[in-house]
This record gives C-alpha cells, sequence and structure tokens, in this order.
C-alpha cells in the first residue's frame, strides 16, 4: 500500500469516528430557555467538575496524528456517567411544570459538547443548552430529534462553564400520570468533549482546520465551478469525535421521492456496517461549508448541520478500500426538509469511462475544494493500473488535488454532470503527479453479483427496477414528504375457503380486480392466509394478468434435490412475503410433519432445489410501471399426493402514481362523413370516419357526442336512413375524466330516402289479428286518384295496410308508439272505388290515433296510416281482435262427488270432485266454479278429505266479457268421513318393595280403525315422587297413533319398604385414652341393597372426662329411606401406664434494638403426656443483646400429673443487629423493601434495598436504613466494601432526623465506581441537595456532627480522610445515624455491604466534638502514562508499561463503540513491554485502555491496518 493510500484509510477511521459530532447546530426549534425569563433562580446547581487535561500529551499525540494521516481533532474525550436520575437539580415550577439542570465545567475549555447513551423527549418537553454566562445557547432540542437506538449527540458550546436545562410542562406530566404517556423524558451523557483547540467564538479566529488544505485547492466559488453550482451544493463534510473525517454527497436515486440518500467511502465507516452495526447516529453532517471569496481563501458558514444516519449498504469489509469501497447511508435527518439549499445528485452505474471528470470534496476538512482531471479515467483495481475494474483511476489532476478528507467524495462524468464514483485513496498531492482512485458506482451497483441488497447498491438507488441512471435535481420530491412509500392494501374476500387440490398443478386461484387506475411504482407485500400440510408440496404465484407477469412467493420450499417433495411442515395462518424479511426456508426448518411454521413476514423467494415447476426468478421489482388498475390473480399449486389445505383470503400493498393529464391545445379534428343514398329501393352507403392521425396527446382518449347525448370513446354508426346526426369531438385525459380540450365545431349527416314498400294502396300490406308492425310514413308520397277523407278533416300521404274481416271486433291503434301526430282511415271497396268505414285522429295522448269497428265475414279492409298536416315519421300498428259472446240458455251441469272414508294409515282417503262431463258451456265462453262462496274461480275444485265440508256451484262466463256469464247450477256438498280412536285394555298395576323392582311392563297389543296393528311409542315414564328414592309410585304410560287417531294405556307400581338388621356391637382393651380412637363402622345395608351411612357416633366416657382410667363409647345409628332405625356400638374399656414425652428444638432469635429476649417454652420445646398437660422448667429463661453471634444451650425440664420427668437440650442461635442498632421493615419509606443483617464474626453489617427509589425533586426519600440513636455530638464511620449489582445503587452513611421520608438529613454515598454522591436537606420535606463527585477510590466514608454541623469524609485508606462536604442543619440534640442503602432505578434490588463501621457519642445527653484524622493532600502526584507502537500496526503491537513496574495492571482493547473486545491481566509488572495481538479484529480504529488499582485509567488509540 502507498504512503498515500494508507494516509485516505487511517483518515477514514478517525479517533471516536462513532463519538460526538461537533457541529454547532443541528436540527431544532431555537427559542430560549424556560429559566431566563425567570427573575430569580433559587436552585442553581452546583457544577460538576470535569479532571484537568495533559495539553502537552495531547500535542504530542496530534503530531504523531498528523504524521500519521490521521483527521485533526480539536477535543479530548472524557467518559463519565451523567443523568437526569443521579445528577442535576429538579425544580417544580409555579404553572406545574419541572425543570431540570445541570452544570458541567471543563476548566479552561475553549468549548464542551456532549454524547448521550441513552436520549428520549416525551412530545412537548424541550431541552437547552447554554454557556453560563449565558452568551451562547443551542436547541431546543425536541422529541424531532429522537433516534430509534436512542443515541444523540449535541453540538459545541463555546465556554468551559455549560448548563444543560430540561423543561417539562405541566400538560406532559398530566399525560403521563393518565397513562397516555408511557416512557419518562431520559437525558444520560456519556461523554463530555473538552475543547482544546481550533475552536474560538469567532468562527473567523479559527487557526486549523479552516484554511490547512494545499495552496494548490481551488475554492469551489471560483470560476472553475460555474459549470457544477448544482453539484457543489451536493457535497457535505463528514464530522465526528472532534474530527473533520471524510467527505460525502447526497444522491438522487429513481423514485425521485427525495429521500436522503449519502453516498461515502466505505473506509469511512470504520466498524459500523449495514449488517451488523448499521448505526452512525453520532455523526454530523456540515452542509454548504464553503468559502464566500475565491481569494483570498475566507472560512465558511458552519451552521448549517444534520446529525445522525444508518447504513443501507456497503461491501462487508469494514476500513477496507480494495473492495469497490462503497458506503451507502439514509440520513436521520433530511437537509431538504430542515430548509437548507442542497442538492440531490445524478448518478450513472455506467462501465464506461467518461472522457474528463471533475471531483468536488473537503481536503484536511477546509471548506469545499474543486479538482478537475482533464483526460479520460480507466477502470483499474485499487491502486493499480490494470486488473478488475472496481475503481476509476485519475491519472494525474489538471487542476487542484485531493487529500485525508476528500475520502468519499464524488467524482462526476463532466458530459452527464452525473456522480460515477466515490474516493478511495492515491498518491495525488500538491505539488506531484500521482494517481488517484474512486471506488466504481457501476461495480457497486451489483457489487460483483452480491445476494444480499445490503451488499450492493442497485435495490436503494433504483427502487424501482427502472434504470441505472438518473439525472440530479434540486427538489425530486414532487411536493411529496420524503420516505418510504404508504401502500394501499387490496383484499380478498374475507371468507374465500378455497380448498388446495392435492397433486394438482393448475391449483386453486383467486382474482383480486382493482379499479384505481395508476402506475405501480412499488408492490410492497403479499399475504396469503392459508392452511396445508407438507409445505414442500406447494408453490404460490402472484400474477398481473394483464400484462401475464408474475411472481413466485415461495417454490418447493426446502428440496433436497431437483426431484424431492421439500420441506414437510405444515402452514397455519397468514404468512407475509415482502421485498425483505426473515427467509421462510430458515422457518420451515422444524422438518417434522407436526411442525407448523410460524406465521408473520418473510422474504419473497422462488429458490428451490426441485426442478418442478421451473423457477421463476422475476421479484416484486418486475411489477413496478405496470398498470395497478385489472385483475390481480394467486394461484396456488400442489405437486404431490397425500396433502391438502384451503386458502382462506389473501391481499396485496401497493404503493402507485396515477398518470398525469397533457396539456391541451385547441380541439381535436372531427370526423369525416359520407352520406348514404337511396339504390334499388334501399337507402346505403352513409359512413362515418374517425380523424386521421393522432388527434389527441399521449395520456388523453377522443371521445364523441352524438346529438348531445353524452361523450363515449365508440365511434359513431351511422344512420343509414335517418335521423340525421350532429357530432363533436374532444380530447379527455385518462388519469382525470373531468380534464378535457375544448369541443370541435358539430358535422351533421344528411341521410339519403327511399319511399316506403307500401307507399301506394296497391301494394298494401298484409296484417293480421295480434300483431303489430313497426314502419314508418317517411318518403311516402300521395295516392293517385281521389281518397276522400275517413274520419279525419284531410288525406295525406301515408302506408297502406289490408286483412280480410271474420266478423270479430277490430281495433287498429299505433297508441303504443310513434314519432308524430298519426291518422287512421279504414276503407272498402278496393283502391278503385274505395268507402269508407272508420278514422281516427287523436284517440290517444300526444297526437296519436285508435278505431275499433265490426268486420263483415270475407270483406277486404284497406287501412292508411298517414300523418296530420302531412308529418311523418316511424309508428307501430297493432291490430287486435275480439270475437262476440255466445246466447246461454239455463245452467250448466254441476261438478261429481265421491266423499272419503277411512283408509292406511287411519287417514282419510277416497274422495274426489269430477268436472261435468262433455262440453257444459258453449262456444265463447269458459265453465266457472263456486266453493262455500268464495268467488268464481276456472279451476276445478280439490276434494277436503278431512273436511270440512264443501258447497260446489258452476256456471258458463263470455271470453270476451266476464260480466256476461249464464244461471248457476243447483249446489252440491260433499261429506267426508269420520276416524275412531283406537281400542285399548284396562290399565295394569302391581305392588313392590324396591324401587328397582319396578321394571318395564309389555304393553298390550291394539288394532287401528284399518285394521292393521299399531306400533305404541314409549314408554314415559313418570315417578311420583321423582326421583322414586325410597317409596312412592312409578308408571309407564305407551301412546297408540295411527293417522290421526290415538289412545293411552299405562301401568303403575307401588312401591314400600321392608326393615333391615346391624352386626353385633364390638369391645377392645387400652392403656391410654389417647388408645380409645374412634373404630370403623360396620357396613350396613337397607333392605333393598343400599348401603347405608350411618349418623354418629355419639361418644359417652365414664367418667366424663377420661383422665387416666374408664370407659368409652362409641354408638353409631343406622337409618334407611322409610325410617326404619338399627343402633351399633363399641366399648373401649381404659387402663394408665405410660409416662410423658418431651421432644427440644433449636431456635434462632434476632435483636433489632431490644436489650434481652425473654425465651418462649413453646418454641423450644413440644410435650405430650396420656393424663393430662406435664409442665415445663427452662434453663436459662432469657437471652441479652451482648450474646449476638453466640448459639446459647437451654436445658428443659418436663414433669407429668404422675411425677414421671423428661429432659432435653435445645440450642438458641442469636442473630440480628448489634445492641444500640436497630431498623424496620419499611427502612426509611421503603415499602418493605428494607433488610440489614449483621455478622458478628467478621463485623459486617449487610443491607438489602428492595425497591428504595427516589429522584428528582429529591423532597422524600426511600432507602434501606440500619440506624442508632446519637444525642449530641458523635460521628459514624463505615468502609463500603461491596455493591451488587454494581451499577444497581448507592451505598453509604447518614445522620438524619428521623425516619420519615422528608427528614432533614446528612447523607454520604458512594456507587463503588467512578462517583460518590452526598445529600443535605436542611428543611423538613424540602429538596436535597443532590451532588455528585469523583470517588477516587475512597470508599471509606465518615460524618461528624459538631452542633448543627455536619462534616463529610472520605478516606482511601481508613487513615488519611479528605473533606468532602459541609452543611450547617439545624436538627433536635437526639437524631438517627447509621447505614444507608438505595437503588438507581425502581422496581429493581441492590445488596451492599459494610466493614469498620463504628461511632462516637452517646445515645442519651449531648456529647463530645469529633475531630479528624489529619488530611492528605486531594490530589496524587503519579499521573499514569504508557506507550503503544507501531501506530498504525498490521497485528502485532508494542505495549511500553514502564510507568506501572510493580503494580497489577489489566490491558483491554475495545472498538469506538465501546464494546470490550479482549483484555490481558498481569499480576505485576515486571518487564516493561507487554505485547497484544491484534490479527484477530477488522481494520479500523480502536482503543487500548491501561488500569492499575488507585490510578486512573490511561487510553491510546490504535490504527490496525493490513492489507
Amino acid at each position: 500500500m502507498t504512503s498515500k493510500s494508507l494516509t485516505h484509510l487511517v483518515f477514514g477511521v478517525l479517533f471516536g469516528c462513532l463519538f460526538l459530532q461537533t457541529a454547532m447546530a443541528q436540527i431544532s426549534i431555537g427559542g430560549k430557555p424556560y429559566s431566563f425569563a425567570l427573575r430569580t433562580h433559587t436552585m442553581s446547581p452546583l457544577p460538576v467538575l470535569m479532571p484537568g487535561i495533559n495539553i502537552g500529551k495531547l500535542e504530542a499525540e496530534d503530531l504523531l496524528d498528523e504524521q500519521a494521516g490521521l483527521a485533526p481533532r480539536f477535543g479530548d474525550l472524557i467518559e463519565v456517567s451523567l443523568n437526569t436520575n443521579n445528577s442535576g437539580v429538579w425544580e417544580t415550577l409555579p404553572d406545574g411544570g419541572r425543570l431540570w439542570r445541570l452544570s458541567i465545567m471543563a476548566a479552561g475549555a475553549k468549548s464542551i459538547n456532549l454524547l448521550y447513551d441513552d436520549f428520549y423527549l416525551p412530545d412537548g418537553g424541550v431541552l437547552y443548552i447554554y454557556s453560563a454566562d449565558r452568551k451562547h445557547v443551542i436547541g431546543g432540542f425536541t422529541s424531532a430529534n429522537n433516534k430509534a437506538d436512542r443515541i444523540f449527540a449535541t453540538g459545541l458550546v463555546y465556554s468551559d462553564h455549560i448548563v444543560l436545562e430540561y423543561y417539562e410542562p405541566a400538560e406532559v406530566i398530566a399525560k403521563r400520570a393518565a397513562n397516555n404517556v408511557a416512557e419518562e423524558a431520559s437525558i444520560s451523557i456519556n461523554y463530555v468533549v473538552h475543547g482544546y483547540r481550533f475552536i474560538e467564538f469567532n468562527p473567523n479566529d479559527l487557526v486549523k482546520a479552516f484554511g490547512s488544505s494545499g495552496s494548490c485547492n481551488v475554492n469551489t466559488i471560483c470560476s472553475q465551478g460555474d459549470n457544477w453550482r448544482d453539484q457543489i451544493k451536493s457535497v457535505v463534510m463528514l464530522l465526528s469525535g472532534g474530527s473533520r473525517f471524510c467527505t460525502g454527497y447526497l444522491v438522487n436515486n429513481t423514485a425521485q421521492d427525495c429521500r436522503p440518500l449519502l453516498l461515502t467511502a466505505n473506509h469511512c465507516l470504520g466498524t459500523a456496517d449495514a449488517i451488523s452495526s448499521p448505526s452512525v447516529n453520532t455523526w454530523t453532517f456540515m452542509w454548504r461549508y464553503e468559502s464566500p471569496n475565491c481569494t483570498p481563501n475566507t472560512d465558511g458558514p458552519t451552521n448549517m448541520t444534520t446529525s445522525g444516519g444508518t447504513v443501507l449498504a456497503n461491501p462487508g469489509s469494514p476500513g477496507s478500500i480494495f473492495s469497490s469501497d462503497f458506503a451507502l447511508i439514509e440520513l436521520a435527518e433530511n437537509p431538504k426538509t430542515a430548509g437548507y439549499d442542497v442538492y440531490f445528485a445524478g448518478f450513472d452505474a455506467t462501465t464506461t469511462a467518461p472522457s474528463s471528470a471533475t471531483g468536488i470534496h473537503h481536503p484536511s476538512g477546509d471548506v469545499k475544494k474543486i479538482s478537475m482531471e482533464n483526460a479520460a479515467l480507466t477502470g483499474t483495481s485499487y491502486s493499480s493500473t490494470g486488473g478488475t475494474a472496481t475503481h476509476w483511476r485519475v491519472a494525474d489532476w489538471d487542476s487542484g488535488t485531493t487529500e485525508p478528507g476528500s475520502s468519499g467524495s464524488p467524482i462526476f462524468s463532466d458530459a452527464t454532470k452525473r456522480a460515477m464514483g466515490f474516493l478511495s485513496g492515491g498518491g495525488a498531492a500538491c505539488g506531484n503527479d500521482l494517481s488517484d482512485w474512486y471506488g466504481s458506482l457501476g461495480y457497486s451497483w451489483n457489487n460483483n453479483g452480491a445476494s444480499d441488497s445490503r451488499r450492493r447498491l442497485r435495490d436503494h438507488l433504483d427502487p424501482g427496477n427502472l434504470a441505472t441512471f438518473v439525472d440530479g435535481s434540486a427538489n425530486p420530491c414532487n411536493s411529496n414528504p420524503p420516505g418510504p412509500c404508504t401502500g394501499t392494501t387490496y383484499s380478498s374476500a374475507a371468507n374465500l375457503n378455497l380448498p388446495i387440490p392435492d397433486n394438482n398443478p393448475t391449483g386453486v386461484s383467486s382474482t383480486i380486480t382493482v379499479a384505481t387506475v395508476a402506475t405501480v411504482t412499488e408492490l410492497k407485500c403479499v399475504t396469503v392466509n392459508l392452511t396445508h400440510t407438507w409445505t414442500g408440496d406447494l408453490v404460490a404465484t402472484l400474477t398481473h394478468v394483464s400484462s401475464g407477469t408474475s411472481v413466485q412467493l415461495f417454490r418447493r420450499l426446502n428440496a433436497t434435490t431437483p426431484t424431492a417433495v421439500g420441506e414437510s411442515s405444515n402452514l397455519s395462518g397468514a404468512y407475509t412475503f415482502c421485498a425483505t424479511g426473515a427467509s421462510f426456508a430458515t422457518a420451515g426448518n422444524g422438518g417434522l410433519t407436526d411442525y407448523v411454521i410460524p406465521p408473520g413476514t418473510y422474504a419473497q423467494s422462488s429458490a428451490s432445489l426441485q426442478l418442478t415447476p421451473a423457477q421463476n426468478t422475476n421479484t416484486f421489482a418486475n411489477f413496478v410501471g405496470l398498470a395497478l388498475n385489472g385483475q390481480w390473480r394467486l394461484t396456488v399449486s400442489d405437486y404431490s399426493a397425500d396433502d391438502i389445505g384451503t386458502l382462506s383470503n389473501w391481499s396485496f400493498e401497493a404503493c402507485s402514481d396515477a398518470p398525469t393529464c397533457p396539456t391541451f391545445s385547441g380541439a381535436p379534428a372531427n370526423v369525416t362523413i359520407v352520406n348514404s343514398t337511396c339504390s334499388s329501393n334501399v337507402v346505403s352507403g352513409g359512413s362515418i370516419t374517425a380523424p386521421t392521425g393522432t388527434p389527441c396527446p399521449a395520456g388523453s382518449t377522443l371521445q364523441y357526442n352524438v346529438d348531445n347525448t353524452g361523450w363515449t370513446t365508440t365511434l359513431p354508426s351511422y344512420n343509414q336512413t335517418g335521423p340525421a346526426q350532429s357530432i363533436k369531438t374532444r380530447c379527455a385525459c385518462d388519469s382525470d375524466a373531468n380534464t378535457v380540450s375544448a369541443e370541435s365545431t358539430a358535422v351533421t349527416t344528411i341521410p339519403g330516402s327511399c319511399a316506403p314498400a307500401n307507399d301506394l294502396c296497391a301494394n298494401a300490406t298484409p296484417i293480421s289479428c295480434g300483431i303489430t308492425i313497426s314502419s314508418s310514413n317517411i318518403n311516402a308520397t300521395a295516392e293517385p286518384g281521389s281518397f276522400a277523407p275517413c274520419g279525419v278533416v284531410q288525406t295525406t300521404a301515408g302506408v297502406w295496410y289490408t286483412f280480410t274481416g271474420d266478423g270479430t271486433n277490430v281495433t287498429l291503434s299505433t297508441c303504443s308508439a310513434a314519432n308524430f301526430d298519426t291518422k287512421i282511415s279504414v276503407y272498402t271497396g278496393g283502391c278503385t272505388t274505395p268507402t269508407c268505414v272508420a278514422g281516427n285522429d287523436d284517440a290517444c295522448p300526444g297526437g296519436l290515433s285508435s278505431v275499433t269497428f265490426t268486420t263483415a265475414n270475407g270483406t277486404v279492409y284497406l287501412i292508411l296510416i298517414h300523418g296530420f298536416g302531412g308529418v311523418t315519421g316511424t309508428f307501430d300498428l297493432t291490430m287486435t281482435c275480439v270475437a262476440p259472446c255466445p246466447t246461454f240458455s239455463g245452467a250448466p251441469a254441476n261438478v261429481s262427488i265421491s266423499n272419503s272414508t277411512c283408509g292406511s294409515g287411519c287417514t282419510l282417503t277416497g274422495g274426489s270432485i269430477t268436472a261435468p262431463a262433455g262440453t257444459p258451456c258453449p262456444a265463447g265462453s269458459t265453465l266457472q266454479y263456486n266453493v262455500n262462496n268464495s268467488g268464481w274461480t276456472t279451476s276445478l275444485p280439490s276434494y277436503n278429505q278431512s273436511g270440512p265440508a264443501q258447497t260446489i256451484r258452476t256456471r258458463c262466463a263470455c271470453n270476451n266479457d266476464g260480466n256476461n256469464v249464464s244461471a248457476e247450477s243447483n249446489p252440491v256438498s260433499t261429506i267426508p268421513g269420520t276416524l275412531a280412536n283406537p281400542v285399548v285394555p284396562a290399565n295394569g298395576s302391581a305392588i313392590v318393595a324396591c324401587p328397582a323392582l319396578a321394571t318395564q311392563p309389555t304393553p298390550p297389543t291394539v288394532m287401528g280403525c284399518d285394521g292393521s296393528i299399531i306400533t305404541p311409542t314409549g314408554p314415559v315414564i313418570s315417578n311420583s315422587p321423582n326421583p322414586v328414592t325410597c317409596e312412592g309410585t312409578r308408571t309407564y304410560t305407551w301412546t297408540y297413533s295411527c293417522g290421526g287417531t290415538s289412545s293411552i294405556w299405562s301401568f303403575v307400581y307401588t312401591i314400600e319398604r321392608n326393615p333391615f338388621t346391624v352386626p353385633a356391637n364390638g369391645a377392645a382393651t387400652v392403656n391410654s385414652p389417647s388408645l380409645a380412637t374412634q373404630p370403623t363402622p360396620p357396613t350396613v345395608t337397607s333392605n333393598c341393597g343400599e348401603v347405608l351411612t350411618p349418623s354418629g357416633p355419639a361418644v359417652t366416657n365414664v367418667p366424663d372426662p377420661i383422665v387416666c382410667a374408664g370407659t368409652r363409647t362409641y354408638a353409631w345409628t343406622y337409618t334407611d329411606c322409610e325410617g326404619n332405625t338399627a343402633v351399633w356400638s363399641f366399648v373401649y374399656t381404659i387402663i394408665d401406664n405410660t409416662p410423658p414425652t418431651a421432644t427440644c428444638h433449636n431456635q434462632t432469635i434476632t435483636f433489632n434494638g431490644q436489650e434481652s429476649i425473654t425465651l418462649n417454652a413453646n418454641d423450644l420445646v413440644t410435650v405430650s403426656d396420656n393424663c393430662g398437660t406435664p409442665s415445663i422448667t427452662l434453663s436459662p429463661s432469657f437471652i441479652t443483646c451482648q450474646q449476638v453471634g453466640q448459639i446459647v444451650p437451654v436445658v428443659i425440664t418436663v414433669k407429668d400429673a404422675s411425677n414421671n420427668t423428661v429432659t432435653c437440650t435445645a440450642n438458641v442461635t442469636v442473630g440480628g443487629l448489634p445492641c444500640g442498632w436497630s431498623q424496620n421493615p419499611n427502612g426509611v419509606n421503603c415499602a418493605n423493601g428494607n433488610s440489614i443483617a449483621y455478622n458478628a464474626a467478621t463485623g459486617v453489617y449487610t443491607a438489602t434495598s428492595t425497591g428504595c427509589f427516589y429522584g428528582p425533586p429529591f423532597t422524600g426519600d426511600a432507602t434501606a436504613f440500619a440506624q442508632r440513636t446519637l444525642c449530641g455530638n458523635g460521628s459514624i464511620t463505615a468502609l463500603v466494601t461491596g455493591i451488587n449489582p454494581l451499577a444497581g445503587g448507592w451505598a453509604g452513611i447518614v445522620m438524619r432526623e428521623n425516619n420519615t421520608a422528608g427528614a432533614k438529613k446528612a447523607q454520604l454515598m458512594t456507587n463503588l465506581g467512578s462517583d460518590h454522591r452526598r445529600e443535605f436537606r436542611i428543611a423538613t420535606n424540602g429538596s436535597a441537595q443532590v451532588q455528585q463527585f469523583p470517588s477516587q477510590n475512597r470508599y471509606w466514608l465518615r460524618i461528624t456532627r459538631v452542633g448543627n454541623q455536619f462534616t463529610m469524609f472520605v478516606s482511601s485508606n481508613g487513615v488519611n480522610w479528605f473533606p468532602a462536604g459541609a452543611q450547617n442543619i439545624v436538627m433536635p440534640s437526639c437524631i438517627q445515624m447509621g447505614l444507608v442503602a438505595t437503588n438507581y432505578t425502581a422496581n429493581s434490588t441492590v445488596t451492599a455491604t459494610f466493614s469498620n463501621v463504628s461511632f462516637t457519642g452517646s445515645n442519651s445527653g449531648l456529647g463530645s466534638p469529633f475531630a479528624p484524622d489529619v488530611f492528605t493532600p486531594l490530589h496524587s502526584p503519579l499521573t499514569p502514562d504508557f506507550d503503544v507502537y507501531p501506530n498504525p500496526t498490521g497485528g502485532e503491537l508494542n505495549v511500553d508499561l514502564a510507568n506501572y513496574v510493580g503494580r497489577a495492571v489489566r490491558l483491554e482493547v475495545y472498538s469506538l463503540e465501546g464494546k470490550l473486545l479482549q483484555f490481558t491481566e498481569l499480576d505485576e509488572v515486571q518487564h516493561t513491554l507487554e505485547r497484544l495481538d491484534l490479527k484477530g479484529l477488522k481494520n479500523g480504529m480502536y482503543l487500548v485502555k491501561v488500569k492499575s488499582a488507585g490510578l486512573p485509567d490511561a487510553t491510546r488509540r490504535v490504527v490496525l491496518a493490513r492489507e
């Protein structure tokens, strides 16, 4: 690797690249802190002091960094742990809101900026940071600055003393109380950056970074940049960890959706990676950092910044420049949204070299520069003139150059103005002609065939699979907000429930029809809800029907060979397939037939080793650009036997863009008309032809309107015979029917004409009864000769019809349809001598006509249809004929009746009604029937077989006149038969002793009225009572039914009980009343065999009570259900000869403030005696607090009433707290979370705090508390030896007014880490003054009281003491002092241990003041230091530990994210040189830390750079 390429590499992995942003501003709301409007500041927090820095040491490191090509840093990182719970001051405001302020001081710093490891602000909260003199303010930061990984950084404040101020309005607190907001604000700082160079409050005074690039570089404002004004706006400087380290550029994509994508170099990422570590939320992006002058070089603005982002794609080799070296980042804050004047650069993934190119960059963190190459680029491998074309080689720059800091910057084709790559490295510099290499965007497009979208560019820069290039744009958003599209879901019916046919490649299909006219821009996901066994059988395919484009969602899952059946697991539920997601194949690897692949979201994939069906390699990107509207079809196919399933429903989600309308200029051309003519008495030849060419612009369609009847896209058809058509045209937008062009001028058809075929009388058209003829009199001529008006005023030109009369009444009418004022004239006598029969002009509304007349049999009639005043048009002529009614003579015959009788099935059958024989009515009339005067009908009545009776009459009615009827016949009536119920014998009965004997009898045989034997239903069993358990009746009932007849037969049992007997009585002799236990009574059954449950026993003692001897009788009484009873008894005879017994128990007692505890015999011994309660004597009978930690033997003597004596010994373990010490379950406001234990052997106190947590505003405490009374002056001293978990809480000592939560107090605690914490509450229930300060490994704690002066001390050895704070607090003479422990967070448990606990003073009266030991200086002169080399290293690293000889040390290696990667522990440093092996780590930047007890940690940065 050349020296220049190494320079670019190490610059890309600069120190702290994932730590701190350093810009002067992020996206914020501005404004002023809340406290600036307050008149008084009653709770100004004391500052947290940062340790000093070794400026000489830092400057020496900076010199080495510069020589190694590292980016310049401006600040030193100080690791801290400061948050809203352990630092600063909370204050409740008059308006109900809250204010938290934290003061930080880094003496001598030019600036301070901060990194947060947990940052979250609720909606409504706002954070400001300002210098203590209020001259420089940044913020306000709000919930808009929250990041998904909760990492954040804020910019520089130009002061060595800053204040953080967080304001939370009352309404935010109220919402949280109502559970509408789940989380409180979290502001947790893990690094403070002490700015020591490059930073001045006046930017014009900057002495480094600006102006530090070589003199040959050209500012972009110069004339060389005139052709690149847009592209210049796309380039941005990258900042992190106090360094300006790389360059990147904002890039457009083919979706042109304003998505904030940034391209830079992979080697700038350090250890960040798109798959394993995608967050770069601590990076800052400085936009438009450009000099306003060409010469002299002038610094540019630094206030246009955004922060944070996510790595979307990179080659997967952190720190490497030898692959294509690309890194694509999606910014967390869009500079376009922030209102910055930026540009989205175009790109071109071509592999054709440009003939000349231009680079834009920030060399050495300087203002933006422009470099030009006039010769063609060449495609090569990195640092080579040949090989695989992973890079573009710039042979030598003709204007300008590149330097560290330029890495990741774009190179543009002069011809297309599109970016083609990003700077990897090279040797170019002012004064030489060496080459540079830019990573090729064309090679990175697919990254040598990478299968993961996070390892190539194409999926992100061309999400719609549209093109490999796009032009740049200042606003590619089209007024839509940037970001991924929000799709619309299109669903099938909810319950398709379609069976999936087994072993059928055709499968089952379901179609969704989309009406929305639009173009697909992205098909996001397809959800399939189905059940099926053996997933490996299946293939699911989505098809865009109109185009035939299809995509396989999954195919023959996990087939192991080209012919294997695939995965045997099952499907059950909704499975969603998207462009990206979890692997469906991996999820299916359960393999067992009873394993169900979990429903969820998976990546679409057609991969399978199975060859049937063939793989379709299409992806969802193939749907982009197709019409959304139309049919989409899902097909699920089964390719193997024996397994089935069901498709329940499915849906798909797609994004689309509706097409836009064209701009119309004027009206389109109209149609061309050729009119029809009459030829051979036929009108034909008319035509309408569409306009030639393309009458409408793209995106619109030609429409036609005929006679203003509405617009249609269908070309009108010519009306050959008319009427005339008036036609207009216009163009209409395809996507918006309301957007149309102007209308064309109307053109009109002029159809030709022929006279009708029946124009003359001689050519009259025949017509007959019941016929309607549609015709017209258009073009009719006047009849030659003389036809006098007939029924009308005037005879005009018309058309003729004819028929021959038959004596019927004829009606001729045009009333059903005609479009003109018609007339009808009827003649006889032929065409030469016509005679008028009838005529009409306006019989019907609208000028329509109708005429009725009676015809003569055989006479020929002529009909003329003409128009009033000679008008013409179309009409319908209808001819109806009605015959005349007959003459009736008397009534017709009546019906014949045959009545019903009992038939098969005991139903009435055989009844019938028969119509009269012959022809009862004359021609022209119809026979009618009337049943029971219910009205006349032509339907023959049906016989009611079971009644009621029917009375029937008949008559004849004229067919043409319903009122013309004959006389009625005489009535006849039906007489339906009757049915008799079956005959059954007399009911049966019997008497039995038990219910079980009342068994079902046999029912008798019974016959129906039709002579058939009836099978009865039943029996129905009824018990009285129900159920019959003792005595009563049981009845069995059967029902005999035949047809509509029925009878009942029953049998009744009467149940009566008999008495029962018991066994002989029992007896026994025992030697103790306790042995005269209850015996088991015998099993006795009733006369019916039921086991009887006795009552008792009744116990009789003689004497009563029995002390030692006597008799005891147990008696049981048995009773059956009827009340029959019998008694069985058992008699014991008792004698006394048994001594008493005693069992001793060991006991543990616990002292909690008592001087002594009296022992309870019941706790120490269990006694028994067969003749009463014995007496118990203890020796000793009490324990004192001086015996805590001992095991005391207690001798116990037990004596019964007969003076029989027994002894035993119980051991009493004495535990609890020493004399004078006590605890209560709640400690201090700790809700039973307090537990204090004492080990007398070691003198160690153990405090357990469960849920004991308190925070701002610190008006009430919650601690575990071991306490004793102090009256007057005194002290308490303790060494905190343990906290578990170590990061779980605080432990220490306290002097307090009393145990109430808000009591006055002086409290000193440590977390056994880097911090101590002192708390003073000077007013009851007031806010405590809480301050943290460095522990410096001084875990001996002491508080003294002299009067009302409380003083705190800390020590590392219990000998040399350092003051840690003092406060005057007015307290009563007697107070509580002791040991405390509390939690970092609520709902947790922490355990602390204390040793060397001592105290002075007394628990009554006023003691003497306590004076501490002689104090030693606060700071040790020993400052740790070490060195590492070579740096950069290829893997082997030497660590010089000369300053640690004789000490135990721990060597640790960290990533820049703070993750511990490896460590080495040395019990004693004997050699000054220790070697670390880093070859197992990836190329990049790391931190080496040396730790030694009693010394501050020391850290060095190391660059690992292997070829």
